[in-house]
């Protein structure tokens, strides 16, 4: 059995759809990762407005690691290693 992994963008849903007819052993699986990354964006980009409140309060704490991921990104990025 072989396994083909990709994002899950339109394109390679198609190609998934046109390999799957021609090679039906071929195995598809999305990303994970990819999968995750656009939850992840999903849910930071709610915003707070009538009607969800509950959730927007509850996954709150996010927004704090995002923030402390970017700042240690950037100390990474702007500080050499030599």
């Amino acid at each position: 059995m072989v396994q083909i992994i990709t994002n899950n963008a339109l394109v390679c849903k198609a190609v998934k759809l046109l390999i799957e007819v021609e090679f039906p052993h071929l195995f598809w699986t999305p990303c994970v990762v990819h999968t995750l990354d656009l939850r992840v964006k999903n849910i930071c980009t709610t915003k707070n407005i009538d009607g969800n409140e509950v959730v927007f309060n509850e996954c709150r704490w996010i927004f704090y690691v995002i923030d402390d991921a970017s700042f240690i990104k950037t100390f990474i990025m702007t500080h050499s290693t030599r």
